[in-house]
């Protein structure tokens, strides 16, 4: 994929996120897709596009945070050819009153017009804190 396309295909996949598509969501997914997250996150690597699309979908937001709270900003995105750089933020209110405020960073491998690979960074101290993960190990 050239650059252009790939921007294309990210914009894309965050608007899809934001209004909810699910089966655009499918669509904009290869078939073996992985989600990679850092090692210390629960659940570190979803791969399928039905698993991936679920988590991303609206699973991970419904699990973990209050219905309504979660807004998702996309800072920056950086292409080339088939590969991006997302730069993202994240602000809610977790299930127990907490306030979840988080900057990500999020590589994506793109062919034939789908993404194939997702590679999530993030403060998982923080994160670990404020979700608790380190009571589920």
């Amino acid at each position: 994929m050239n650059s252009e396309q790939t921007r294309a295909l990210i914009h894309d996949f965050y608007g899809t996120l934001g209004r909810g598509e699910r089966e655009h969501l499918l669509e904009l997914l290869a078939e073996d897709i992985e989600w990679r997250m850092p090692a210390s996150v629960p659940d570190g690597i979803l791969q399928g596009r039905e698993r991936v699309a679920r988590e991303l979908g609206s699973d991970v937001v419904r699990r973990l945070f209050k219905k309504g709270t979660f807004k998702l900003k996309l800072h920056a995105l950086h292409v080339d050819g088939g590969a991006a750089i997302a730069q993202t933020g994240v602000y809610a209110e977790t299930h127990e009153g907490k306030i979840y405020e988080m900057e990500y960073a999020w590589v994506y491998t793109c062919r034939d017009g789908r993404i194939t690979h997702i590679r999530e960074y993030l403060d998982t101290k923080l994160s670990s804190e404020i979700l608790g993960w380190d009571k589920t190990r």
